[in-house]
């Protein structure tokens, strides 16, 4: 039979990477906000710079208190600077560093939650305007995993983690960078260890998609089944099958919260990979 032609469509696993339309929805989602997240990003930018450059100030100024030929030279800039100075300059840095990473992460939290929200009015307008054929064909656990926890994950992820994804990319730049001025030769160590973390990832990428599409596939056929059961509580009951519902509703959850179990195991293995490799 022709799976348009079911009444009902099972479950679906993808393969692969994340398609062409997920960037789209992404870009969907912040194009109202392109101008505010391009100025919070050169303010966050700017900020990790000023926590993470301290350690190069620190390093000139204890050179500045090194004496004798063995010393290195300080730069120009620098020339004549006496230890207040120094330290009325790391108390500037660190003070507008907290300030700049605070207003970049508020703001960016502030301005996903904004994209977020727009982005489950849209998808909720639209499903509202699909034909009764689609909602005949999709079981109802498939929708109300879509909009609850498929949409909180979204609502989380848009949030304090991106931000945090974000500082962490603008930390490993500035770390790159600051390292390699303060020591050229400790960049092949570095890009040594980016080649071994992209290794990992690349290793355990397919599995953790795979874990995380059979946790969300697992999810919604026991919330169908709950659903159906409590819409049909009196035909069951009339017809003495409590039992046989109760146990096909302990089989899926049994199945949904092993799958659950099996992807977090993945994503231990995979932390503990990332962990180890030095």
């Amino acid at each position: 039979m022709n799976p348009k032609d079911r009444l009902i469509q099972s479950e679906q696993r993808f393969e692969g990477g994340y398609g062409r339309t997920v960037f789209e929805t992404l870009w969907f989602a912040y194009r109202p906000h392109r101008a505010g997240l391009i100025l919070l990003s050169v303010c966050g930018f700017i900020g990790r710079g000023f926590l993470l450059a301290n350690a190069n100030v620190v390093g000139v100024w204890v050179d500045s208190l090194c004496q004798g030929p063995q010393c290195r030279s300080l730069p120009a800039y620098f020339q004549g600077w006496n230890s207040s100075q120094f330290m009325s300059l790391l108390i500037a840095m660190v003070a507008l560093g907290f300030v700049l990473t605070w207003f970049f992460r508020v703001g960016f939290s502030g301005i996903s939650a904004k994209a977020v929200s727009a982005l489950h009015d849209e998808t909720t307008y639209r499903t509202s305007r699909y034909p009764i054929q689609f909602f005949d064909q999709t079981p109802v656990g498939r929708v109300v995993t879509r909009f609850s926890s498929d949409y909180g994950n979204v609502f989380r992820l848009f949030g304090g983690p991106l931000a945090e994804f974000t500082s962490i990319v603008f930390d490993l730049l500035w770390m790159m960078g600051l390292v390699t001025l303060a020591s050229p030769l400790y960049l092949p160590l570095l890009l040594m260890m980016a080649g071994i973390n992209w290794g990992v990832y690349r290793r355990n990428r397919d599995k953790l998609r795979g874990a995380r599409r059979d946790l969300s596939a697992s999810r919604s056929p026991s919330i169908a089944h709950f659903s159906e059961t409590t819409q049909g509580a009196s035909t069951i009951r009339s017809f003495v099958k409590q039992k046989s519902f109760a146990g096909r509703f302990e089989n899926l959850d049994r199945y949904y919260l092993g799958q659950k179990l099996r992807t977090t195991k993945a994503v231990i293995n995979f932390a503990l990979q990332m962990k180890v490799r030095y």
